[in-house]
């Protein structure tokens, strides 16, 4: 058995939710468990929605509730198209989930009890209806489902050493809604709101294309592998150069996934994938449009992975702050450098009004990038990094901060914006050409 995890993407229409139903289909013998995410703008309307709830703004949130419901309803009408009665039904159905929303903000308010389980409740309440539009869909191809909730969110506190026992308890606290439950071959569907940590806060599906609540799902249910599926041609923006293809190499090891996954565009947490690693499960990522290819795997077994250098990732638009201040290790960064000048921080743009404002002695260098190469074929080559080096002396390309990973699996080098395409290329020329 496997879990296939539907990003944020594959909900982003009426078209790429009947690919998921025709990937489900097409897998449907090997029983699937199935994890939906939510579409961007769903997302966005039920977030303003969660905010607009807990500032009391009744008038403004009870407008947006319509808009969201008017927006469920056309994909409805647009998937069930040719069948009235599917289109009624699922209509019906969609109605019911809106005035069960309506109920719960109205409970809340009534108790004065806006907390932050409840702002995540809300905000991810389109979870829930695209639950209902995949589970409705399929069922009009003729497969069996069962959407699996609960009524309160399971803690799942992964720190604690006893984890797996209350996860195998976990089972029981799940509610059921399908259309049979005696049929043993339908299929499942998870919703978000099924798992929270010591705080009440929601681990939602769609945080991150490869979270803990997916990894959560395949432990209860003792899956040996997650597919983690997008409508993306490959894992990184367009600020990347992937392998001598432009494409990434099919096997990558732990250790260079945890490394895209902070300087690249794979969106999961490190912490993630040791916990994959743990349990054994084998992650790969597969493409709506194109089902029979894998855009990538993640081997755990770092001896059947090419020694390689596998891509060149931008990071742009980061500055460097410099102070003498420990403070600074309170805020987030991707990399910290010393010398006798200071700490120096390469920071996001976004979080530095926060940390100037915190961190009097703060001195600010923008109009910086992060250029990073990655794989295991830099871990003991020195000549490879020397190349590196070398390549860009010669395009007068001097690196403010030379970093490389206690693995030897990364080497990062904070250099000027406005020089990171050259830079780029003239790596790419050197080493993923060789």
């Amino acid at each position: 058995m496997t879990v296939f995890k539907f990003t944020t993407d594959c909900f982003n229409s009426e078209q790429n939710l009947k690919k998921v139903a025709e990937i489900i289909n097409q897998n449907s013998d090997q029983k699937p468990i199935i994890v939906v995410s939510d579409s961007n703008t769903s997302k966005k309307i039920f977030f303003e929605i969660a905010d607009l709830v807990q500032i009391g703004t009744e008038k403004t949130y009870k407008a947006k509730i319509q808009q969201a419901q008017t927006y469920f309803l056309k994909i409805n009408n647009a998937l069930f198209y040719n069948n009235f009665e599917f289109e009624t039904k699922t209509s019906i159905e969609i109605n019911e989930l809106f005035t069960e929303l309506n109920s719960f903000i109205h409970s809340q308010n009534q108790n004065s009890h806006n907390s932050k389980s409840s702002h995540s409740y809300i905000s991810n309440f389109g979870e829930k209806l695209f639950a209902k539009l995949l589970s409705n869909y399929l069922n009009f191809l003729g497969i069996s489902t069962l959407i699996y909730y609960s009524e309160n969110t399971i803690n799942a506190d992964l720190t604690n050493e006893n984890y797996r026992i209350k996860l195998s308890e976990s089972k029981k606290l799940f509610k059921k809604n399908g259309t049979t439950s005696k049929n043993k071959n339908e299929i499942k569907i998870f919703t978000s709101q099924l798992f929270s940590n010591t705080d009440g806060k929601i681990l939602s599906f769609d945080q991150q294309n490869f979270d803990y609540s997916t990894c959560i799902i395949a432990s209860i249910f003792n899956c040996p592998a997650i597919q983690i599926w997008t409508d993306k041609q490959n894992l990184f923006s367009t600020d990347s150069i992937v392998s001598g293809k432009n494409e990434l190499h099919n096997q990558i090891s732990y250790l260079e996934a945890a490394e895209f996954s902070q300087f690249g565009n794979f969106n999961f947490d490190h912490k993630v994938l040791k916990f994959a690693l743990e349990n054994k499960t084998k992650v790969s990522f597969k493409n709506i449009f194109h089902p029979d290819q894998t855009i990538c795997q993640i081997n755990f077994n770092d001896n059947l992975v090419p020694h390689t250098v596998k891509a060149v990732v931008l990071k742009k638009e980061v500055s460097l702050i410099t102070t003498q201040d420990k403070k600074i290790f309170e805020y987030e960064n991707y990399l910290v450098s010393s010398s006798a000048n200071g700490i120096t921080v390469v920071v996001s743009k976004d979080n530095l009004k926060t940390i100037t404002k915190n961190i009097k002695d703060a001195k600010v260098e923008n109009g910086y990038c992060i250029t990073t190469v990655i794989g295991e074929g830099l871990k003991g080559s020195l000549k490879s990094t020397a190349k590196i080096l070398e390549c860009l002396s010669k395009q007068k390309i001097e690196p403010k901060i030379i970093l490389q990973n206690s693995q030897q699996i990364s080497l990062n080098l904070v250099i000027k914006e406005l020089e990171s395409n050259l830079a780029l290329q003239k790596i790419y020329q050197t080493i993923l050409t060789d």
